[in-house]
């Protein structure tokens, strides 16, 4: 019977093995076709990059985000490996790396077993190969989360090792100062721990886990005027979003390989559920040893406490998320989700089926994952390549959109000057508070539209570069109210649409001839940045150009 044990774990340690280092080929693959950088993480840069530690601090209420990742990517720059947009993806592979090795070291803690779950599940994962790997802070605040979650297990003994304790504080402190929010996972897996700790009558533990705590939660204390100085601008980025959104944006990024990527992670959510409950309500149903009783409650609360935290702190935030703020909450139910696989796979057999299941999901996985790490993330770059070769120094390029303005300008050297829409003065990163100025204002885009007019009645060129919809209107888009005086009062996103559809208007409406223009590319372009663009020359009254 040992001997079939022993077979057994050998074949969970190979397949662990090669999923492993299929993930690490599937990170290089996004290292070398992600390709330059998109305007967040060109906002990261901008950041890390600030000549004085004093600008840099000031600077992060446009990026409200710790200053741990912006030190490690100046370190990476000041090293001279962040010349190039090439060299910075490397951060972004050993990141990757680094998320792959948290998995493994904390499924080593936990259960002392390879991770084949937590690696299925979050390391074959599009949005942790694509997302995690960029030049934003989500990959790596996966890392200690990941790393904190299994120290914290650790620490679960009547007396634990000062290396225990020194590990979980260190892990604890360098996630909450990754990323706001894993704040909340830390708190879940604590509050989990304690639990255990005062069930057992571990009180010195439960308050060297309290202490462990209450240090990451009073070190963020420098991070209060930072956060209350974003509130002057965060109402642009409200759009009241409800908790069916929210659900909806995890199943997405759940879902990202696939059905069977989404059918699995349900799947895994609804065991986990099913799990903590007769292990609550029915304590012998599993046949569990302590140990192991005690594991599937503090895998199995900490996941739930962390899934709910996430979606109540967003429904408060009310911000827009994408697929990239779930990363972490993912890294965390991966790793819980493991755990208490390797508990309920009691006997030979059911470590053998396991290892077979997984290999053949993770074959059906592949070529979906494989795709989706061979996208590249803007387009921006061979946008500005194209318009330079033809814009001459009279003409005007207008970016419709200033989300869209922050790449373009790091990409486009042309002879022809370029406006953003609207006019904002530091287009190096998210200036939040020039466009709620700039919102305040009645007719802010005029200047850009008459700049317009002017260069097409002196027969120039107008290149437009952004979302560029085609006018079909016969009169100019109305003007919005000066905010707040509309129902939408500060979001941004119907002031963006109008301001879009004006340009669209002003470019076309008065120009006798208009052309899009091709922007080839032997790969496909994550939505997130893929632009369009159009030159528009000639004058006339109002009639809309002909684009071809």
């Amino acid at each position: 019977m040992n001997r079939l044990w022993r077979v057994a774990y050998a074949l969970e340690l190979v397949v662990a093995g090669l999923l492993t280092l299929g993930a690490i080929a599937l990170h290089f693959n996004v290292m070398r076709h992600a390709g330059p950088l998109w305007r967040d993480e060109i906002s990261s840069l901008r950041l890390a990059t600030m000549p004085t530690l004093a600008e840099f601090w000031s600077s992060l209420v446009y990026d409200p985000m710790p200053a741990l990742f912006f030190a490690v990517l100046r370190g990476w720059h000041f090293l001279g490996w962040g010349a190039s947009d090439e060299n910075l993806r490397y951060l972004g592979f050993v990141i990757g790396l680094g998320v792959l090795g948290a998995i493994w070291v904390a499924g080593w803690v936990i259960k002392k077993s390879p991770p084949i779950w937590a690696v299925l599940l979050f390391g074959l994962s599009p949005v942790a190969l694509v997302w995690g790997d960029s030049l934003r802070a989500y990959g790596l605040s996966c890392i200690w989360n990941i790393l904190a979650i299994g120290f914290f297990w650790k620490l679960l003994s009547e007396r634990p090792q000062v290396t225990d304790i020194a590990l979980a504080s260190a892990a604890a402190l360098l996630s909450v100062h990754s990323l706001f929010p894993n704040s909340l996972l830390l708190l879940a897996a604590g509050a989990s721990a304690i639990a255990i700790a005062l069930r057992r009558g571990w009180r010195r533990t439960a308050f060297i886990i309290v202490g462990i705590g209450a240090t990451a939660a009073l070190s963020l204390l420098p991070y209060v005027p930072i956060v209350r100085r974003t509130q002057d601008w965060s109402a642009l980025c409200n759009d009241g979003i409800d908790s069916a959104w929210i659900l909806t944006m995890i199943f997405r990024a759940t879902g990202a390989g696939g059905n069977l990527s989404a059918t699995l992670w349900i799947a895994a959510a609804i065991v986990v559920c099913l799990a903590v409950a007769l292990a609550i309500i029915k304590p012998p149903f599993f046949e569990l040893s302590e140990d192991e009783n005690d594991l599937l409650l503090y895998a199995g609360v900490t996941f739930l406490i962390a899934l709910g935290g996430t979606v109540c702190f967003f429904r408060i935030l009310g911000w827009t998320t994408s697929l990239w703020y779930y990363l972490p909450l993912m890294g965390t139910a991966a790793l819980c989700l493991d755990a208490i696989a390797k508990i309920l796979r009691k006997s030979i057999t059911a470590m053998i089926a396991s290892s077979l299941f997984i290999v053949t999901a993770a074959a059906c996985l592949a070529p979906l994952v494989y795709r989706a790490t061979n996208v590249r993330l803007t387009n921006v770059d061979l946008t500005a390549a194209a318009i330079k070769q033809h814009a001459r120094a009279s003409d005007l390029v207008v970016v419709d959109n200033f989300f869209y303005a922050v790449s373009f300008y790091r990409y486009y050297h042309g002879k022809a000057p370029c406006l953003s829409v609207p006019g904002i003065s530091d287009l190096s990163l998210h200036r939040w508070d020039l466009v709620k100025d700039t919102m305040s204002r009645p007719q802010p885009i005029q200047p850009v539209l008459e700049r317009i007019d002017q260069t097409l009645r002196s027969g120039h060129d107008v290149y437009v570069v952004g979302s560029v919809p085609l006018s079909r209107t016969a009169a100019p888009p109305p003007d919005l109210p000066a905010a707040p005086q509309t129902t939408a009062m500060w979001q941004l996103r119907p002031y963006i649409v109008r301001w879009t559809s004006q340009v669209a208007y002003a470019a076309q409406a008065h120009a006798r001839h208009g052309m899009i223009i091709p922007v080839p590319c032997e790969q496909p372009v994550s939505n997130v940045e893929d632009v369009h663009a159009y030159v528009v020359s000639g004058w006339r009254e109002p009639a809309l150009a002909n684009l071809q």
